[in-house]
């Protein structure tokens, strides 16, 4: 047998299918030459997307500390608050941050975040428009409390939602080399948002403080601690 019937008729190079290769692949992992803690433009505006939302998320749940600390000569005269209720209002944006992370997580892998991304904002802005009308005036200082916890839930789901969504966005539209170092500046956010609410609280009883202490205006508190609750509204 010759060794031409040996042959096989495969096909030639030009018979193949085209064969469409995405260049995701060789974008996640191009090299990089770049300090691990350099950014670039597009990495920096992903941050200020993302990050500036886990800012906020950290300001809004720490915040409340000094608020509650404010309420009780707004509405006890200086007397402590009651337990049950203190609880209530600072726990209450915590418990609604476990729902918002289970609902918003399981809302986004079902329809897909891109079209979920974005609720959750409306939802924290809604919410804080809710704490800062508390009617602490009309109502007893039990009653302004519960009004204050049951919107401080609904702005945790709100904060529980933003979680899951700007951490995978961030993910998703990251370098695989950078990913780590973008995700450590995300998350690095919350402490920011907890110093700068410590930070709000301390220069808002400095210009209340004439008032306050001079002429007995403690009614005053009302407009320190809306301030400190709305501070937040103005997101990205």
């Amino acid at each position: 047998m010759s060794a031409q019937g040996h042959k096989t008729d495969a096909p030639s190079h030009e018979d193949r299918p085209a064969v469409h290769k995405s260049k995701l692949e060789d974008f996640e992992r191009e090299a990089d030459v770049r300090l691990p803690f350099l950014l670039s433009y597009r990495e920096v505006k992903l941050l200020g997307i993302a990050g500036v939302g886990f800012f906020l998320d950290a300001y809004d749940l720490f915040v409340i500390n000094p608020v509650a600390t404010m309420l009780q000569y707004r509405l006890y005269g200086g007397d402590p608050l009651p337990p049950n209720l203190e609880g209530f209002v600072k726990a209450g944006a915590n418990i609604g941050s476990v729902i918002g992370q289970f609902g918003f997580g399981y809302c986004a892998d079902y329809f897909g975040r891109k079209a979920v991304y974005g609720k959750e904002l409306m939802l924290i802005i809604f919410a804080t428009i809710g704490s800062i009308c508390d009617p602490t005036g009309v109502l007893s200082p039990s009653g302004a409390l519960i009004w204050l916890g049951v919107w401080r839930i609904i702005l945790g789901i709100g904060i529980g939602g933003d979680y899951p969504m700007s951490a995978s966005v961030a993910t998703d539209r990251a370098n695989l080399r950078r990913r780590g170092t973008l995700l450590a500046y995300i998350f690095a956010n919350q402490g920011w948002g907890s110093l700068v609410g410590s930070l709000a609280t301390i220069i808002i009883l400095l210009c209340y403080k004439s008032s306050m202490e001079t002429d007995g205006h403690t009614s005053r508190v009302d407009g320190g601690t809306s301030f400190l609750l709305g501070l937040d509204s103005d997101r990205r």
